[in-house]
């Protein structure tokens, strides 16, 4: 698979995205590997850009959530790198959000499906929890995940907001 970026063309993304928004060629920003999707891109406190992906379902290391960063506006990205690790009870990780919050770190949600008791046919039953980690060095390491309870147990996507004053 291939996550691709598109980075907006300066002068029309100071213009505030007006209708004529212009864009650049999209930007491999890592090749290789299982499909990529769910980007999630956030802009550092650093104007380090971030993009943090889920590379498939379930399975080994290859169902974490992957980040890579450019410091150049898009135009150059750093190897993909592994910001969530599983472990044999979990299945995956996915569906990344990103956002920079009132403290400049940068916080990722996301949903990791693990692996809960057997049913009476004998099949593992997936329990889905939605999860944070902060980075406070623009993307560079990320802190380990922090459980958030929500209301419906097997959702699978997360999303999220920095609202205006900070929150």
């Amino acid at each position: 698979g291939t996550a691709r970026a598109e980075v907006a063309d300066d002068a029309a993304y100071r213009a505030k995205c007006a209708p004529a928004v212009a864009w650049t060629n999209p930007t491999t920003v890592f090749q290789g590997g299982p499909a990529s999707f769910a980007p999630a891109v956030a802009e550092a406190q650093d104007g380090s850009i971030v993009v943090a992906w889920s590379p498939g379902m379930w399975g080994d290391a290859e169902y974490a959530i992957y980040a890579s960063r450019s410091t150049d506006g898009g135009a150059h990205w750093s190897g993909a790198f592994q910001v969530t690790h599983l472990t044999p009870s979990i299945f995956s990780d996915g569906g990344p959000a990103l956002a920079r919050v009132a403290d400049g770190s940068l916080l990722l949600a996301f949903v990791r499906t693990s692996r809960g008791p057997r049913d009476a046919s004998g099949w593992d039953v997936a329990i889905a929890q939605a999860y944070t980690i902060r980075s406070v060095d623009n993307g560079t390491t990320w802190s380990d995940p922090v459980a958030v309870p929500f209301a419906a147990p097997n959702d699978t996507v997360v999303s999220m907001v920095a609202l205006a004053d900070g929150r």
